[in-house]
């Protein structure tokens, strides 16, 4: 297990290698993921320039914090009534978007034990910062072992007053440049998703999950993606499903082509899954040609937010949470 570390004017980019085959770097602002390989094959699309990775308005590879996902802008949290900035139509998105503490500069520290490497970034989240309340302490861990191609991420946030708070993370997966998920299959132990009012995609509640939506059985993604893009109103992936059963044993998603297995596992209730129908001009090392559809997939465990208790953080009741992903090699 080796681990480097390179400044720039914006942030600080460490890089954990394990020799299992895993190489991840990681990066201060948003407590992002900039890069995952594995024996040299890119798993997630790269933006060719860092100072890209660091000012980019989609959440690439990002935390996302304080709570992940589409808040009403008048949102009512127990007796509290908070006003949230507005980033979308009719709500707020990702707790602020470019305010929020996917752009934040993070401190980090990386602590090497026998045979893994963690790197864990830590952010002073100040009372009132995006309308919440509370001064919150916010670590995201990311672990790389040398036995096995695995990579974890831990959460864990505290505070000295009642607030929401909902962890993901934002990796763009393009596996071995595919630079189209259409032919990459997906599995995802899910049976219902979140409804919404028809006219934005705030959750409203629960419905059974749409059949073109349902990857309980696995399936390539292309056949999916052509009935959403001609018929939903979203014209691409972009929901949150809940999970059938929270089973922390056994893979909850995963993501394959005919290289790689993606496997993810995780303590959470819920996922949000957007494939990235974009198009924005960004330049990738990925390929020359990438302002496409369907150029990468995130897949993004979260807790669900009607779920009020999960994501009810107060002084007595810290936040823990993690996700873990399994490469294997076919």
């Amino acid at each position: 297990m080796k681990h480097t570390v390179e400044e720039s004017r914006e942030a600080s980019w460490i890089t954990l290698e394990s020799k299992s085959g895993l190489k991840v770097t990681t990066c201060t602002v948003g407590a992002g993921v900039y890069t995952v390989e594995y024996k040299g094959k890119r798993l997630t699309l790269v933006l060719s320039d860092r100072e890209g990775f660091t000012d980019s308005n989609q959440f690439f590879g990002k935390t996302l914090a304080r709570v992940a996902g589409r808040l009403p802008l008048e949102y009512h949290f127990h007796d509290l009534v908070l006003n949230l900035p507005q980033n979308e139509p009719a709500d707020c998105l990702h707790a602020g978007r470019m305010e929020s503490l996917s752009y934040r500069n993070w401190d980090y520290e990386v602590k090497e034990g026998e045979g893994e490497a963690t790197v864990t970034f830590t952010y002073h989240s100040p009372d009132g910062e995006c309308g919440f309340p509370g001064n919150v302490v916010a670590q995201v861990s990311y672990t790389l072992r040398d036995d096995a191609p695995t990579f974890r991420l831990g959460f864990h946030a505290e505070s000295d007053r009642l607030t929401p708070f909902s962890f993901s993370n934002h990796i763009y997966w393009d596996l071995c440049d595919d630079n189209d998920v259409s032919g990459e299959t997906l599995y995802m132990n899910a049976d219902r998703m979140g409804d919404d009012d028809g006219k934005s995609q705030l959750i409203t509640g629960v419905k059974p999950i749409l059949p073109c939506l349902d990857f309980r059985t696995p399936h390539t993604l292309k056949a999916s993606m052509d009935e959403v893009e001609e018929n939903l109103v979203t014209r691409t992936i972009d929901h949150t499903f809940l999970f059938t059963e929270v089973d922390s044993e056994k893979p909850q998603a995963s993501l394959e082509n005919d290289q790689i297995k993606l496997d993810l596992l995780t303590d959470m209730d819920a996922i949000n899954i957007y494939v990235d129908n974009s198009c924005t001009p960004v330049k990738f090392d990925n390929g020359t040609e990438m302002a496409h559809k369907r150029r990468a997939i995130a897949l993004e465990p979260q807790m669900f937010l009607l779920n009020i208790d999960e994501i009810t953080l107060t002084p007595e009741k810290p936040i823990d949470h993690w996700i873990e992903y399994r490469v294997i090699e076919k």
